[in-house]
């Protein structure tokens, strides 16, 4: 509660939910305006109308109307139990309104996308080296500088048991990744070291006749093929391509008009976190709850730390806002 301004009246704002999980919803949003209520002096609570405008623009910098309608009616939910309880030195609530008050700040931009979505991304990439560079970060195949994304060889592809072996730059194992029986990541994997072309830009671009849209691919162990240049004299059993090539490939999604609406999410780390909360969906209608054993499994599976701040994405919010029908369901 050290994060917090006011604690103690906020722990007893708090205490009235018997549901931890929503506890634990509260709580990680009353302490994002810790820092803002330190500036202010005040809690919360008396804030006036262009302070909360400050604090919704810039502290929470809402993103969707979902989150918008989500976290301001928590705001002035504890805002109306301050002033029935005479903790606020306010008479009126200045949050008590019309929705459309709240949907004024919100700041549309997508950093995270569904399962259905990350389906459409891939299926508007010409390339299958482009789509499993998504299907495998989706996966948390990434490592430090998407080392385990570059060094994955075909021969690391263990079909019969579902398991892919994950390497760094020095060709370690480094760990055992444990696929789905339904995922399509294996199969993904094959496809893309069998193209022998690369399409330049997507297609997107109408060269001069004198330019070729494609580039040619050696042959190659690795999943992801490097180019044959006249440099390396079209050698076959291409070297793996740097960590350079899959963030330029990233970078020319984004730049893809079909891609506008994702230009935020197309990012490594992104992708990653999209991949771990439909993990968080999967365990959360297996368990019907989304808790610290719950993300601690989430975070064995993606090789990383478990953390408090995991729960700012990996939280029932967010599966709400990236599954409502499922959600709905399972409610």
């Amino acid at each position: 509660m050290m994060c917090m301004y006011n604690p103690e009246i906020k722990t007893m704002y708090l205490a009235q939910f018997e549901h931890q999980e929503t506890r634990e919803v509260y709580t990680r949003l009353l302490k994002k305006s810790f820092e803002v209520e330190k500036q202010y002096g005040k809690d919360l609570f008396d804030f006036n109308e262009e302070e909360f405008e400050y604090y919704f623009r810039n502290i929470l910098r809402l993103k969707t109307k979902e989150s918008a309608r989500s976290y301001c009616n928590v705001i002035a939910n504890y805002v109306q139990w301050a002033i029935d309880h005479k903790y606020s030195g306010q008479l009126i609530n200045p949050l008590k309104g019309s929705q459309d008050y709240f949907y004024e700040f919100v700041q549309e931009t997508r950093l995270y996308f569904s399962y259905q979505e990350k389906e459409v991304i891939i299926s508007k990439l010409v390339n299958k080296q482009d789509s499993f560079i998504i299907e495998a970060l989706w996966h948390g195949i990434q490592g430090n500088k998407v080392s385990e994304l570059v060094n994955l060889k075909m021969n690391d592809m263990d079909i019969e048991n579902n398991k892919v072996i994950l390497r760094n730059d020095h060709g370690e194992m480094v760990r055992e990744l444990e696929v789905e029986n339904d995922s399509p990541l294996i199969s993904m994997a094959r496809l893309a070291n069998l193209e022998s072309e690369y399409v330049k830009l997507n297609g997107t671009v109408d060269y001069p006749n004198n330019l070729k849209e494609t580039v040619t691919l050696s042959d190659s162990k690795y999943v992801l093929k490097s180019a044959l240049t006249k440099r390396n004299g079209g050698a076959s059993g291409g070297e793996a391509v740097s960590h350079y090539t899959v963030y330029n490939r990233l970078e020319m999604f984004r730049t893809l008009e079909e891609m506008e609406e994702y230009q935020d999410a197309l990012t490594s780390k992104n992708i990653v976190r999209s991949g771990m909360i439909y993990k968080a969906l999967e365990l959360y209608k297996r368990d019907g709850e989304l808790g610290t054993h719950q993300i601690k499994e989430i975070c064995k599976k993606y090789n990383m730390k478990y953390k408090w701040a995991l729960r700012d994405y990996l939280n029932i919010d967010m599966l709400n806002e990236l599954y409502p029908s499922e959600m709905k369901e399972l409610h």
